[in-house]
């Protein structure tokens, strides 16, 4: 684990000892078996508490951010990427560790698919992303929150070669 899977599980208000303690005891009645949580969700707060008690800085969440901003890209993200570059008209986005795809994509509904991408209805655009996700909450996001969240990076088409869809 590191800080910033720990800082997303447990998410502390204040940088102190008794902000983290707030915040562990928050999540633990919401996680905890006894009180209709999941045993392997309580197991992860427990770790990430562990882990943060441990740390000797507390980062800010824009430290956080810019730090997984910097991360490489794993290589089936990359191969996805390349593919998707000779599309014209789309919109390719890394935000945080997803690939986003937006813009003129109906025709390529069957290349996204073969890529395993997922669609969101609500955000009108194909994503992908490797780690299992659960969504801990019922708050909706914009993909503009998601994109002042997590930061965003363009990434240009290359339009001069071309797939059949």
């Amino acid at each position: 684990m590191n800080i910033i899977q720990a800082l997303s599980i447990i998410s502390p208000e204040e940088k102190t000892e008794a902000g983290l303690k707030t915040a562990y005891k928050k999540a633990c009645l919401k996680h905890h078996p006894d009180k209709g949580g999941d045993v392997e969700i309580m197991k992860l707060v427990n770790a990430a508490y562990d882990f943060l008690k441990k740390c000797n800085t507390w980062w800010t969440g824009e430290q956080a951010r810019k730090a997984k901003k910097q991360a490489p890209l794993t290589e089936t993200i990359q191969t996805m990427i390349d593919r998707l570059k000779t599309i014209p008209g789309l919109k390719l986005e890394i935000i945080g560790s997803w690939l986003w795809v937006s813009g003129n994509t109906y025709d390529y509904k069957k290349v996204f698919k073969d890529l395993k991408m997922k669609f969101s209805g609500n955000k009108k655009a194909w994503y992908y992303h490797e780690d299992v996700y659960r969504k801990r909450s019922k708050k909706k996001f914009s993909m503009d929150d998601i994109r002042n969240l997590h930061g965003s990076e363009d990434i240009k088409n290359d339009n001069s070669q071309s797939i059949a869809a």
